[in-house]
């Protein structure tokens, strides 16, 4: 039978394909076992065998000193710190000691209009002042004793101020009332206001007794950092800024500028144009010595960042408040690598931290402007601790 006999596409030609059809070749050593070195030793011969050796004449050699991937060695995981800044405070004095005086210090950035740091408290008091409040006071741990701490900023900027504020022990009347006297009475006239002291004194005592365990706003004020920073790097150690709201002509870095830094122009300090170094100023020790009354209840963040907007400007409405006069001596310095008796915020002992009965020094924690992508360095374990 021949295939013509039959018509194309129909069943006997297809039994007659089949028939006359050759098998393929079985694939050889398909079910061999080999090891796998022999399986990658042949396949990478069979992809050299028939490769073009002039593929790439053409193009260009590649620059070894530019090459197309560069694999960088990442940093060894460690604790995030700005540039570190110790403030010490020394002495808090007004004109009158009628009752315990409490203060805190906190970073602002006012063009961020963010708080950069918690608050640290510090107590100045006398012992005479401290007894007044003993009914109230529990056992104090070390940690409440410190009046040095280390701020921490990340991003310094000519915007950022050192804010100051004080508070009482809480006593009937507004804050206007409460404030009258130390706008008053003077030192010098201790003698001719005896009685009226101490009556003031007795008043107090009351109050402390009673309240003892309450505080209220008193008085604030605010240095612009990166100024004093900027005026102590040309000055020796252990100058004394002054800064006296009833002394100055403009505004307070003009003030500052005209009286301690003569050959440096006010635009030099405030034009932003130098960089904001923290690191490299020499130690400086401040003395302030007005305060600003608190004006009502309490100091919204808001009003805090007008008020300190409105202290570099020549014409500020701050010059017409009525000061109250005090002197508050604060040291401030570049903060050492390794510190003695340092607590972290967490209140953890940083090595070396030879003594636990010394007063320690704080680190306060920093809340950056912007944020700061870090790794994890404690947990809660505190197993991973830091160590200096």
């Amino acid at each position: 039978m021949s295939i013509d006999d039959t018509p194309r596409g129909s069943w006997a030609c297809s039994i007659f394909d089949l028939k006359n059809s050759l098998p393929d070749a079985l694939l050889p050593h398909l079910l061999d076992r080999a090891p796998n070195e022999e399986i990658d030793r042949h396949n990478e011969e069979q992809r050299k065998a028939n490769r073009h050796r002039e593929l790439f004449a053409l193009h260009p050699a590649i620059d070894e000193e530019e090459p197309i991937e560069r694999h960088c060695v990442p940093e060894v995981p460690k604790e995030h710190f700005g540039q570190r800044l110790l403030v010490k405070c020394l002495s808090l004095k007004f004109e009158i000691e009628i009752e315990p005086i409490f203060a805190s210090l906190a970073l602002y950035d006012v063009k961020e209009k963010k708080k950069i740091s918690e608050n640290f408290f510090f107590d100045l008091n006398s012992e005479q002042m401290k007894g007044m409040l003993r009914p109230h006071i529990q056992t104090a741990a070390i940690s409440t004793l410190a009046r040095s701490a280390i701020f921490s900023i990340t991003y310094p900027s000519q915007d950022v101020f050192l804010v100051i504020k004080l508070e009482k022990v809480l006593q009937q009347g507004d804050i206007g009332e409460c404030a009258e006297p130390y706008m008053v009475f003077k030192e010098s006239d201790a003698a001719k206001n005896k009685e009226k002291l101490e009556k003031l004194r007795s008043q107090s005592e009351q109050f402390c007794q009673r309240l003892g365990r309450y505080r209220m706003p008193f008085a604030w004020t605010a240095i612009h950092l990166m100024n004093i920073v900027n005026s102590a790097g040309s000055l020796e150690r252990d100058t004394e800024l002054e800064m006296s709201l009833s002394e100055r002509k403009g505004s307070w870095s003009e003030r500052r500028n005209s009286s301690i830094m003569g050959r440096r122009s006010l635009e030099r300090t405030t034009s932003g144009d130098e960089s904001c170094s923290l690191t490299g100023f020499r130690p400086a020790t401040l003395t302030i010595t007005n305060f600003f009354k608190q004006e009502g209840d309490r100091l919204s963040d808001e009003d805090l960042y007008k008020f300190l907007a409105d202290m570099r400007r020549p014409s500020s409405v701050l010059r017409r408040l009525r000061p109250i006069t005090a002197q508050l001596k604060l040291d401030i310095s570049p903060a050492p690598e390794n510190p003695h008796y340092c607590l972290t915020p967490d209140l953890m002992q940083v090595k070396p931290y030879p003594d636990s009965r010394v007063r320690p020094t704080r680190e306060i924690l920093e809340f950056p402007a912007r944020d700061v992508y870090v790794p994890n360095t404690t947990y809660s374990t505190w197993s991973f601790c830091r160590q200096h």
